[in-house]
This record gives structure tokens, C-alpha cells and sequence, in this order.
């Protein structure tokens, strides 16, 4: 059944122009009363690193994110298999 449905999937972030960011972006709801906790930092071995900036690229060249600079780490990434 999902077979005869193929082109409805994206399957790549390419795949999905002119769809409005802010249908598609995530916002965090942050309590200003609670205090934040940093997170130690992953480190990935170089095949996984390599993983993730290749996921990184294509996210970039179809401008579904961007680059921001915060002094600290907001959030590790997490590799999904």
C-alpha cells in the first residue's frame, strides 16, 4: 500500500521546497523561572562524525536550518538509527 504512495514521502530535506519554516520549525517552551543545566558534551567516533556532517550539509544546502553561535552548548546531537 505505502509502495503505490512513494513521491508523497520526502525523503530528503531537498525534497520538500517552498514549505514555510515556521510550519515545519521547533520551538522550545522555556520556563525563565527554572535554571538551565549544561549538558556534558558527546564525543563521536569519526565514522559517526563524519555521519553527521554529511545529515548537517544536506539540512543546510536545502536551508531547512542555519548556523547560530551561543557561548554554550544548547544540546548534544543523538544519532537515530
Amino acid at each position: 500500500m505505502i509502495a503505490r504512495h512513494l513521491d508523497a514521502f520526502a525523503w530528503s530535506a531537498s525534497d520538500m521546497p517552498g514549505i514555510d519554516p515556521d510550519f515545519l520549525c521547533h520551538r522550545l517552551t522555556i520556563d525563565p523561572k527554572v535554571r538551565p543545566v549544561r549538558q556534558r558534551r558527546r564525543k563521536f567516533n569519526e565514522e559517526r562524525r563524519r555521519v553527521v556532517q554529511e545529515e548537517m550539509k544536506k539540512l543546510l544546502s536545502a536551508d531547512h536550518i542555519r548556523e547560530i553561535q551561543y557561548p554554550e552548548w544548547l544540546a548534544d546531537v543523538v544519532l537515530v538509527k
